[in-house]
């Protein structure tokens, strides 16, 4: 009974130990309140829960634009994206989806000159667009539109607006009422309602296939638990909607 005892011991710590050598490291282009310089954001919160309790340690790095985070995830420069929508993988076929939600988006329509209502893709297709580069879903919605401008970061693309060099925005509405408050732009309005809405998932290079299904039994149990849908209402709460 003791060797059973010993033996299960030396099964459990190895197990710890082989856990404690895995760092996942993700890369990232969101904004607050996604991802914050405080580490304090919806993700950054899920992905540190998840490591407590999975006994993994996991990185986000900040990389400058959504495509260069696909191509470092895709190449295994990173070992995954923190967060995108379904079907990712078609493009780049190294990368495999997590499959619980982390996010759930909303990409927004915002305007300073237009004031319209907002019924789908084609409503938009007839204005001079501003998108993020790297954003599969919003590239892939807006083609076809009269222009599509692709800017590196939120600040250019509300600049961008401001200064009237193009129409609308579209944009994922937490994040973009975020850098609106931070950049105290006047009259940039959000048009009603939503132009689409969706989940975002965690993906990982293929490298690390045999930790995906773990992963993603321990975050259906957050799911379960009400972990994933507490932080996301406390962290909008503190960041979006005081």
């Amino acid at each position: 009974m003791k060797f059973i005892v010993y033996l299960l011991f030396i099964f459990a710590l190895l197990n710890s130990v082989a856990h404690a050598e895995v760092t996942l490291r993700l890369g990232n282009s969101r904004y607050p309140p996604i991802v914050t310089a405080r580490h304090d954001g919806v993700i950054d919160q899920i992905y540190q829960e998840l490591s407590r309790r999975l006994d993994i340690r996991i990185i986000i790095d900040q990389v400058e634009t959504g495509e260069r985070v696909l191509i470092n995830a895709n190449s295994g420069i990173d070992d995954g994206d923190i967060g995108r929508g379904r079907g990712l993988e078609k493009r780049y076929p190294n990368l495999v989806i997590v499959p619980v939600p982390v996010y759930h988006y909303q990409m927004a329509v915002f305007s300073r000159d237009l004031d319209f209502h907002v019924r789908g893709v084609d409503s938009i297709k007839p204005y001079d667009i501003g998108i993020l580069r790297g954003w599969k879903i919003l590239e892939d919605i807006t083609r076809g539109a009269r222009s599509v401008t692709s800017v590196e970061s939120g600040e250019q693309l509300f600049t961008m607006l401001d200064k009237g060099r193009i129409e609308i925005a579209v944009f994922e509405k937490s994040q973009a009422l975020f850098i609106l408050d931070k950049m105290k732009i006047p009259g940039i309005k959000l048009l009603q309602p939503s132009l689409l809405e969706g989940d975002f998932y965690l993906y990982l290079h293929k490298k690390h296939l045999k930790l995906i299904p773990e992963i993603t039994k321990e975050l259906k149990k957050m799911q379960k638990d009400g972990t994933i849908k507490r932080i996301n209402e406390a962290v909008l709460k503190q960041y979006v909607y005081p």
